[in-house]
């Protein structure tokens, strides 16, 4: 029986921008099939499709942009006939999942990139001319996440091969303290819970948007992508 292996990688973004264009161009056609979680399936065109719980196709969910896509499950062909049956898992199936992240309505602009929202009358930024970062940058994030992040945290609750995307909202006050950090999308297997243990862990380690020079409240999403792959 192969080993399961299991890997992490991390998106960061604004409360009103979630990817970079590059991923957002990025097609699911692409993950299917250059994904090693995609290896146990011989032929991914002819796999079955579940696309947010009701059977599709191949050409309707490879023409997906990944940006829209919280979870795929990939279960090769025992696998998938032990739980899908014989008829629907003998060409394995592969489940998919849209991300769903509530969208907050009461945003203001101010120009193209600053926008705000008011809550308990306290001004709380969504876009500012530098955004809230961990101290030292993303190299030194991605030193914290490869110290602290239980990658294999998706393996160890038994997820299959696939992807795994949980998006994590938090406030940064003015101060770089951390508040109000909660999961807004969660992929399952544990990730959800491990990737807010991670932020709330992380706090006093930021340093706050500015607006016009000023340290600022802001609020922020953080994404956590894990992939499951068999190997």
């Amino acid at each position: 029986m192969k080993r399961k292996s299991a890997y992490f990688f991390f998106l960061f973004c604004f409360f009103t921008s979630f990817y970079s264009s590059a991923q957002v161009k990025k097609s699911c056609a692409v993950w299917l099939s250059t994904s090693p979680a995609t290896s146990g399936i011989a032929s991914i065109q002819d796999a079955t499709f579940l696309l947010n719980d009701q059977y599709s196709t191949f050409q309707d969910v490879s023409k997906l942009p990944m940006d829209t896509i919280g979870k795929i499950e990939v279960y090769a062909r025992k696998q998938a006939i032990a739980k899908f049956g014989k008829e629907k898992g003998r060409n394995g199936v592969i489940v998919v999942e849209i991300e769903k992240i509530p969208k907050r309505g009461n945003i203001i602009s101010i120009n193209d990139s600053v926008k705000y929202f008011v809550e308990a009358g306290d001004t709380v930024f969504t876009g500012t001319e530098r955004i809230g970062e961990f101290v030292g940058g993303n190299a030194s994030w991605i030193k914290y996440l490869q110290k602290n992040l239980r990658a294999d945290i998706t393996v160890e609750n038994g997820a299959p091969p696939g992807l795994y995307k949980d998006v994590i909202a938090f406030t940064i006050n003015a101060d770089g303290t951390l508040a109000d950090a909660k999961i807004i999308y969660d992929a399952g297997y544990g990730t959800g819970k491990e990737s807010l243990r991670i932020i709330q862990q992380s706090n006093s380690l930021w340093q706050p948007s500015k607006h016009e020079g000023e340290p600022v409240k802001s609020i922020l999403l953080q994404t956590f992508t894990f992939e499951v792959a068999e190997g």
